[in-house]
C-alpha cells in the first residue's frame, strides 16, 4: 500500500526529467502558476536539462519541493507515475507497463491479442512500475487512473495517428445511416488499420453495444495494445480483439468478417506489398497497380465484409479519378460494391486544405448495381473560414451531412434527382464512361442558386447598400480636420477604472445552442469566433436558461442597448462599437465598458477605443494569438459637448463600414447568382 505523502520512485528510475507542463499536471495548477513559483521562490529546484524555453527538472526534486510547500496531493499520484513510465523510453515497453497495470481489471474477453502480447514484453523495472500503478488504482478510481496514463501515452507517442472526435463520430454516423441494424442484433465492427482505436470507440458509442464485437488490426504493437486497453476500459460489455499485424501483407485475422468496417487506410503508400501480393485472392476486381494502394485497401475491406455489410473509408479525392485506377473503379460500379461517395468539407481532417472523401462500400452484389451509386457533394457545407477549432460547428456540419446521406441512400425511384445541389443517384451507365471519374463534384449538378424573385430581392438590397454608402460618405465629406496642432491629452481605460468613471465587465464561456437565435424570446450569445465568421451572434440560450444563469453565482455579462462593447483580441475589423438591439450575452474576450453617461458619449468612447493605432499600442504578441490589454487603451480627454461631435462622426464612420461590407458581400452574391442563371441559359431575351 502506498503511504500518502511518500514519493513514488524505483531504484534506477529516481530522476526522470519533467517539464513545466508535467509539473502543472502533478500539482493540478496551470503552467503559468508553475512559472510564477519559479520566479517567486528562491528554493525552487534548478533545471537539470532541456532548453531555456522548455527546461526540465528531476521528478524527485520537484516532489520534494511540492511536499515542503504543501502543494503535493495524494490524488496526483498518476501524474507523478507517468514521468517514470515515460523514462523507459521505448513506446512499446511503456504500453507493456500499462497493459500489465490494467490486467487485474480486465476480463478474458478483452485481455488477449495485442494486449497480452505487449504484457509479455514487460521488463523487471517496468513490472515494478506496473505494480505501483496497480497499488494506486482502487476500485473507485481505476478507470480514471488508467485513462489518464493511456491518454498521456497517446499524447506523447502517437499524436499524429489520433482521429479527431468529430470525424470519428461522422464516419460511424454515416455507417449507421446506410447500414440498417435492428436493436438487439449481433454486430461486428472492424478497423483493419485501427491505430489507438478512435474509430472503434466511436462505433461502440453509435451502435447498440448489447451484442457488439469490436475487432482491430494495427502494425505497431504499442498502438495496438493501447487500442485494446481503451476498448476494454470504455466498453467492457462489448468483446474486443485487437491484433498486431499488417492487414494487407499478413492479416492476423484472415477469417474475420464484419458487418461494419470503419477505416482510414494509409494513402499514397508505395511499399504496401504489391509484388508479393500480385496473385492475392482478395483482388476479385483486379490487381491494384503499385500507385493504387488505396484500391488495394478497398478490396481488402470488401473481402472482410459479411453479406449486407457496409464499410466507410476516408480516402483522398484523387482515388476517384486517377487513370491507373479506372479498371478497378469500373469493376466496383459493375459489381454493386460501391454504394456511394461523399465529398467532405475541407478542414475535416488533415490535410486540412483538401476536400477528402468517404467511400461507402457494401458486399458485392450484382443486383445492387441496378440501384446505382449515390454521390453527395458536401464540400460546400462548412463555412468559408473553416470550423476546425469549433466543435459545435462540426456537430452542425455532421448532422447536415448525415441528413443528406440519409436522403441520398434511400431506395431510388425514377422521380428522384438532385436536391438542393447536394446529391444525386447515378446509374452504372452514367458512370461507366472513358474516364470512370467518380468524384461527386463531377456528377452532382449545381442547382439554380436563386429564383428570379430572390435575385430581384438581392438586387434591391444591393441598391439600398449603395444608397447607404452615399449617405455615409456625404456625412464624412462635411467633416473638417486641423492640419497640425497641439496633441489632445488622453487617459487610459485603467486610469478611468481607478477613478470609477468606467467599469469593465468581461464576458465568459457558457453553454449555448448553435444557430441563428429564434424569435421566441431567446437571448443571443455573441462570441469572437462568431464575429470572425459572420459579424453577428450565431448562438443563443432560451429564456428559462437565461433566467437560471442570471440567478447563478457567476452570472453572464449582458450587453444592452447603448452599451459600449470591446473585443480583446486582434481578429476582427470592428474592435469597439455601441450595441444596438436586444440584450446579448457576451463570450470570452468580449467586454462591456460601463461608463458614466454624464462624463462620456458612447460613440465617442467606442471610436477612441477602436482606433487601429490605439489597438496596436495595447496589443501583446507574446503568443500566437494577439491579445489586447483593454485597460491600456486610451481615450481623449474632451468636454462632453465636444465628445458628442466626435461621437456623431465616429458613428458615421461605423455606418460607412457597414455599407462597404454590405456592398462587398451583396455585390459578390449578385455577380455569382446572375452568372449562374446566365450560364444555365435562363436569360429572357426580348426582341429589339
Amino acid at each position: 500500500m502506498i503511504v500518502p505523502g511518500r514519493r513514488i520512485a524505483l531504484p534506477g528510475l529516481d530522476g526522470p526529467g519533467i517539464n513545466l507542463a508535467e509539473i502543472a499536471r502533478i500539482a493540478k495548477v496551470s503552467r503559468a502558476a508553475v512559472s510564477n513559483w519559479r520566479h517567486r521562490h528562491a528554493d525552487f529546484p534548478a533545471p537539470n536539462g532541456g532548453t531555456e524555453a522548455n527546461p526540465e527538472f528531476r521528478l524527485v526534486d520537484i516532489e520534494a519541493w511540492l511536499r515542503d510547500h504543501k502543494k503535493l496531493r495524494e490524488d496526483t499520484l498518476p501524474a507523478r507515475l507517468w514521468p517514470l513510465i515515460e523514462n523507459i523510453g521505448d513506446r512499446t515497453l511503456q504500453a507493456a507497463v500499462l497493459a500489465t497495470a490494467a490486467q487485474p481489471h480486465i476480463d478474458d474477453d478483452h485481455f488477449h491479442g495485442a494486449l497480452a502480447d505487449a504484457a509479455k514484453r514487460v521488463t523487471p523495472d517496468g513490472r515494478g512500475l506496473a505494480e505501483q500503478a496497480q497499488r494506486i488504482t482502487s476500485k473507485a478510481d481505476t478507470r480514471e487512473t488508467l485513462d489518464f496514463l493511456v491518454g498521456r501515452w497517446t499524447e506523447v507517442n502517437a499524436p499524429q495517428s489520433k482521429v479527431a472526435a468529430h470525424l470519428a463520430r461522422l464516419m460511424a454516423g454515416v455507417a449507421a445511416v446506410v447500414k440498417t441494424h435492428a436493436s438487439g442484433q449481433s454486430l461486428t465492427v472492424l478497423d483493419p488499420v485501427c491505430g489507438t482505436g478512435d474509430l472503434l470507440m466511436a462505433a461502440a458509442q453509435r451502435f447498440a453495444a448489447d451484442k457488439l464485437t469490436l475487432v482491430g488490426v494495427e502494425p505497431d504493437l504499442g498502438s495496438a495494445a493501447i487500442a485494446g486497453l481503451r476498448l476494454a476500459l470504455a466498453h467492457p460489455g462489448a468483446p474486443s480483439d485487437v491484433r498486431q499485424g499488417h492487414s494487407l501483407r499478413a492479416d492476423p485475422l484472415p477469417e474475420a468478417h464484419a458487418d461494419v468496417v470503419l477505416s482510414i487506410p494509409p494513402w499514397n503508400e508505395r511499399d504496401w506489398g504489391h509484388d508479393e501480393l500480385a496473385d492475392d485472392a482478395r483482388w476479385l476486381l483486379g490487381s491494384p497497380s503499385r500507385a493504387e494502394s488505396e484500391l488495394a485497401w478497398v478490396q481488402h475491406v470488401l473481402a472482410r465484409l459479411q453479406p449486407r455489410g457496409v464499410a466507410v473509408l476516408l480516402l483522398p479525392p484523387a482515388v476517384a479519378s486517377r487513370r491507373s485506377g479506372r479498371r478497378i473503379r469500373s469493376a466496383l460500379v459493375r459489381s454493386g460494391a460501391l454504394r456511394g461517395i461523399i465529398a467532405l468539407p475541407a478542414g475535416i481532417a488533415p490535410p486540412y486544405g483538401v476536400s477528402l472523401t468517404f467511400w461507402v462500400l457494401q458486399a458485392p452484389d450484382p443486383k445492387a448495381a441496378a440501384a446505382g451509386v449515390f454521390m453527395v457533394d458536401a464540400s460546400a457545407i462548412a463555412p468559408a473560414d473553416g470550423a476546425r477549432s469549433n466543435p459545435g460547428e462540426w456537430t452542425r456540419i455532421a448532422a447536415e451531412i448525415e441528413a443528406t446521406v440519409r436522403a441520398a441512400a434511400g431506395e431510388p425511384t425514377s422521380e428522384q434527382g438532385p436536391v438542393a445541389g447536394r446529391w444525386v443517384v447515378q446509374s452504372a451507365l452514367q458512370l461507366l464512361d472513358d474516364q470512370i471519374d467518380l468524384s461527386p463534384t463531377a456528377h452532382v449538378p449545381v442547382a439554380d442558386a436563386v429564383t428570379i424573385q430572390q435575385l430581384d430581392d438581392i438586387s434591391a438590397e444591393f441598391a439600398r447598400s449603395v444608397d447607404g454608402l452615399g449617405s455615409a460618405a456625404a456625412v464624412l465629406r462635411r467633416l473638417g480636420f486641423v492640419a497640425d496642432g497641439v496633441p489632445t491629452a488622453a487617459t487610459t481605460v485603467g486610469d478611468l477604472e481607478s477613478a470609477r468613471a468606467l467599469t469593465l465587465r468581461a464576458g465568459q464561456a457558457i453553454q449555448a445552442n448553435e444557430g441563428t437565435p429564434p424569435l421566441d424570446g431567446a437571448i443571443p450569445v455573441l462570441t469572437v469566433p462568431a464575429l470572425v465568421r459572420r459579424g453577428r451572434a450565431d448562438a443563443w440560450v432560451d429564456a428559462e436558461s437565461f433566467a437560471r444563469l442570471l440567478d447563478s453565482a457567476d452570472p453572464p455579462v449582458v450587453a444592452v442597448d447603448g452599451d459600449v462593447i470591446l473585443v480583446g483580441v486582434e481578429t476582427v475589423q470592428r474592435s469597439a462599437w455601441v450595441h444596438e438591439g436586444p440584450p446579448t450575452i457576451l463570450g470570452p474576450q468580449l467586454y462591456v465598458a460601463d461608463h458614466d453617461k454624464r462624463l462620456f458619449d458612447g460613440w465617442f468612447l467606442a471610436g477612441c477605443l477602436g482606433a487601429a493605432s490605439n489597438i496596436r499600442r495595447a496589443s501583446s504578441r507574446a503568443t500566437t494569438s494577439t491579445k489586447i490589454d483593454v485597460r491600456r487603451l486610451q481615450v481623449l480627454q474632451l468636454p462632453l459637448d465636444e465628445q458628442r461631435s466626435y461621437g456623431s462622426a465616429f458613428q458615421a464612420v461605423d455606418r460607412l463600414r457597414h455599407a462597404v461590407e454590405a456592398i462587398a458581400g451583396g455585390g459578390e452574391q449578385l455577380i455569382q447568382e446572375t452568372t449562374e442563371l446566365l450560364a444555365a441559359g435562363r436569360l429572357n431575351i426580348y426582341p429589339a
